[in-house]
């Protein structure tokens, strides 16, 4: 689908657009897709840096978890999900578990 393929199905502008406008506009169309799910990837990771992991949560408590994330997370202690999504060794299957326990409030104390 380009510009020129939109100019069937509504009215022409007033002010005809110079090439520069028609092109942007056959980007925009193009990559509309793409675009879409880049802000939607940028929305869910503003969402995880806002999420806050407590203190003093024990990792080890966490069924699920892989051991290689269990060794991680006890290890750096994550401040928020976000962080968590960027260590090595720790996988979006930790993660979502990690977001459900922290959802679910089952939080246990360190010892």
């Amino acid at each position: 689908m380009t510009y020129k393929d939109l100019m069937q199905f509504i009215p022409a502008p007033d002010v005809p657009l110079d090439r520069r406008e028609m092109e942007e506009i056959d980007v925009q169309i193009k990559y509309a897709g793409y675009i879409k799910k880049a802000e939607e990837n940028v929305a869910k990771m503003k969402k995880m840096e806002a999420k806050k992991i407590p203190d003093n949560i024990d990792y080890d408590a966490i069924d699920g978890l892989a051991t290689e994330a269990h060794q991680k997370l006890n290890k750096i202690r994550p401040e928020t999900v976000a962080q968590a999504t960027r260590i090595s060794g720790v996988n979006p299957a930790d993660i979502a578990i990690l977001d459900v326990y922290i959802e679910q409030g089952k939080i246990a104390k360190v010892k």
